[in-house]
């Protein structure tokens, strides 16, 4: 299972480093709204652990993070859908991608994606989403549903502006284990952002 479709670390080119920088946000205060939920969790669980994700990131960047309530407010858009999952785009005024690698498969396989920042990540700068495919739990390594908290970690890095890690201990590690959650930065991911 992988957390999405962007290429592993070797298999980009200059793979010299570790983490690889895309863009940065150009100001410290990133606003963000949240279009849908998964009816996995409560709204209120979904937001808390959503906040609890930028913290981990905000804990080692300048950056602020507050949560508005439409998308015409937000820098981010995040939120739940299946398949092509257009309503997404169209909730926040963007073209829905047309390439057939664009929508979510479905149960397993990719979990969710994240455009990274102005700059390089097109109209749909910041967004992610999450397959609703999945069945979404809060950091419950019991089950065979999908931590939220460590995928969400993982996705708004490249909202931030990271690509994948080559290091396995890292957040940035294209792979979700299902029994080793990473609710933590690694080094690479820190020297990274």
């Amino acid at each position: 299972t992988r957390f999405d479709r962007l290429p592993d670390k070797s298999a980009t080119p200059n793979g010299l480093e570790n983490f690889t920088l895309r863009t940065k946000w150009q100001k410290q205060g990133i606003t963000y709204f949240i279009a849908s939920f998964t009816s996995d969790l409560s709204q209120e669980t979904q937001r808390q652990i959503i906040a609890r994700a930028l913290d981990v990131w905000r804990a080692q960047i300048p950056l602020e993070f507050t949560e508005v309530f439409s998308t015409g407010e937000a820098d981010m858009v995040f939120g739940f859908g299946e398949g092509d999952h257009c309503a997404l785009y169209q909730a926040a005024s963007v073209t829905c991608p047309t390439a057939d690698d664009a929508g979510f498969d479905g149960e397993g396989g990719v979990l969710a994606h994240c455009y990274f920042p102005p700059g390089s990540g097109g109209d749909a700068a910041g967004y992610c989403h999450f397959d609703d495919s999945e069945s979404w739990t809060d950091d419950d390594t019991s089950t065979i549903e999908v931590r939220l908290l460590e995928t969400a970690i993982h996705e708004f890095g490249h909202g931030l502006g990271l690509a994948h890690s080559d290091d396995p201990s890292a957040t940035m590690f294209p792979s979700y284990d299902p029994v080793l959650p990473k609710t933590q930065l690694g080094g690479d991911d820190i020297t990274g952002i």
